[in-house]
């Protein structure tokens, strides 16, 4: 038993109440790892890959690192915005239907969510176009 405080005893309690804990939510760490990593890790990769990728067949030169740049951008934009699309879908099928009575609201949505992971993409896109003058055969930077 508890003993009483002595303001409960002056209102004439007898038994004090046991405190109310909160429960503290902890998340779970794979769940954290899985929702937010992962796809953080598959952006960034898709970011590299696609740089490396293009850079095989942009010419080695200053314009041909614009390019690179640009035609490395568009393309990660679109797959990102495609891999929402699909993580939508996968989430309930029945997003196509709805998808399909508007197409231009859902492309417009989808390549907003791609150029906001441009925030996880853009700087290692950046960081491997920059680098790309490191493994150029011909040219001297």
């Amino acid at each position: 038993m508890i003993p009483p405080c002595p303001k409960e005893l002056a209102l004439g309690k007898s038994e004090r109440r046991p405190p109310i804990v909160l429960a503290r939510v902890s998340p779970n760490i794979g769940d954290m790892i899985s929702e937010l990593l992962f796809p953080v890790l598959e952006l960034m990769l898709m970011a590299i890959l696609v740089t490396r990728g293009i850079e095989l067949v942009t010419p080695e030169s200053l314009q041909g690192l614009a390019l690179l740049t640009l035609i490395s951008a568009v393309l990660c934009w679109a797959l990102a915005s495609a891999g929402f699309a699909l993580l939508y879908w996968q989430e309930n099928p029945g997003v196509l239907t709805v998808m399909g009575q508007d197409p231009s609201a859902s492309l417009s949505h989808f390549l907003w969510l791609g150029g906001s992971a441009a925030l996880i993409w853009a700087p290692v896109l950046l960081l491997t176009v920059s680098t790309a003058p490191r493994r150029w055969k011909t040219a001297v930077w």
